[in-house]
């Protein structure tokens, strides 16, 4: 049972990695991280 909730977590997680709308928000989530950075400092 609790191999099998692992499992499904795993397959979440790799499922939202490479699903193209989260990365494209992931990487602009990135940029925008950075843009932050560079004002802050």
């Amino acid at each position: 049972m609790k191999d099998e909730n692992i499992e499904n977590e795993v397959n979440k997680m790799t499922k939202t990695l490479y699903d193209p709308e989260v990365e494209k928000r992931g990487i602009e989530k990135g940029i925008e991280q950075k843009i932050y950075i560079k004002m802050g400092s």
